[in-house]
């Protein structure tokens, strides 16, 4: 009877160390799997800011391209306008280059316009014909 107790033991004795191992390979598993679990956050964290830092980079990137936008539009109001007084300075050349082709004596027609610019600025009066008040005649 005794090596049935000795046998009945040795077998309840495996059954613990079966259960034991068990036990110990479910803990070694769960261990496991909770540092995949772990891992996988902790790439999901690092791909996420990452993505913020982009983000955040090209965020920089798009304000600095508009205020570039507007001091490039602020540039070209100021063309306009320039390219506007060209026109303005243009026409008025041709208009004293047509008075004077036109004219029967062209220095005086060109000198009686002058006249009348410098009148127009605060020179004084200057008629039509080029006599400017003050006692100045012109030709």
């Amino acid at each position: 009877m005794t090596w049935i107790k000795a046998a009945i033991s040795a077998v309840a004795s495996g059954w613990q160390w079966i259960v034991l191992a068990a036990g110990i390979g479910g803990l070694v598993a769960g261990v496991l799997a909770f540092r995949s679990y772990i891992g996988r956050v902790e790439a999901a964290a690092v791909n996420g800011y990452r993505a913020a830092v982009v983000a955040d980079a090209k965020a920089r990137e798009i304000a600095g391209l508009q205020s570039e936008i507007a001091r490039l539009k602020r540039i070209e109001t100021d063309l306009m306008a320039l390219a506007e007084q060209r026109r303005i300075i243009n026409q008025t050349i041709d208009d004293i280059v047509r008075e004077v082709n036109e004219a029967d004596d062209p220095f005086g027609a060109y000198f009686g316009r002058l006249l009348e610019h410098d009148a127009a600025a605060g020179g004084g009066r200057v008629s039509a014909a080029g006599t400017a008040s003050g006692g100045v005649h012109g030709q």
